[in-house]
């Protein structure tokens, strides 16, 4: 279960809305990968704390189960279980062409920071083979659910958990993340919401007035 000290905020970014008054996702734009050898320089920074380095990390994933490493846009390293990472349609092609090209691989995320690269790896490692799951594991999985959303305090960071998982093309977050935010957006009125997305106002007394008149039903609690 991830924790709310895992869980920090993000630093504020913008967060754009579409002409239809959604949330404008950025467009998914294809991660790259670097064939170059692991040095025993770097460190991965691993989500229940401390470091080890990247050689270690090969070693000991190479005597139990293939792991990808992910360097995320702050520069920090984290491991990830190859089977779990399947869920993401860009990581699934980077693991393929990889097998295909043969070697190890560091996979950079120019869009993903680290902090949000860590909620990632837990959703995918609680979620991994959740098909296989009976009813009393669905249920669990649901309760799990809830908590991690529940420990994502910060809207901001919740809107780069939107980002990232439409970068990455992980439809289960995705919709799950999206899902989350329509729910705290349900009661809000017009002026909370822009404050929530960093929304300007650009319309003029006039046509404000006209669009409140029409439209009344949007502007009360």
């Amino acid at each position: 279960m991830a924790s709310s000290s895992t869980l920090a905020a993000a630093d504020a970014k913008k967060i754009k809305m579409d002409d239809g008054g959604s949330l404008a996702a950025p467009e998914a734009k294809k991660a790259k990968f670097d064939n170059e050898s692991y040095s025993s320089k770097m460190e991965v920074e691993e989500s229940v704390g401390g470091s080890k380095s990247v050689n270690d990390s090969i070693a000991s994933a190479s005597s139990t189960k293939k792991m990808l490493i992910l360097r995320s846009s702050d520069n920090e390293t984290l491991e990830i279980e190859e089977s779990a990472a399947l869920a993401s349609k860009i990581l699934r092609g980077i693991i393929e062409e990889s097998e295909r090209v043969g070697g190890n691989i560091i996979v950079p995320l120019p869009e993903v920071s680290s902090k949000v690269l860590v909620l990632i790896i837990s959703y995918l490692n609680k979620h991994h083979n959740e098909e296989n799951n009976n009813a009393e594991e669905m249920k669990e999985m649901l309760e799990w659910d809830d908590e991690f959303f529940q420990a994502i305090d910060n809207n901001e960071m919740l809107f780069d958990l939107i980002n990232a998982s439409n970068y990455l093309n992980i439809k289960s977050l995705l919709d799950s993340a999206c899902d989350e935010a329509a729910e705290r957006m349900k009661d809000m009125t017009v002026e909370d919401a822009r404050e929530m997305f960093l929304v300007e106002n650009d319309f003029s007394p006039e046509e404000e007035a006209k669009v409140r008149q029409e439209s009344a039903w949007a502007f009360e609690k």
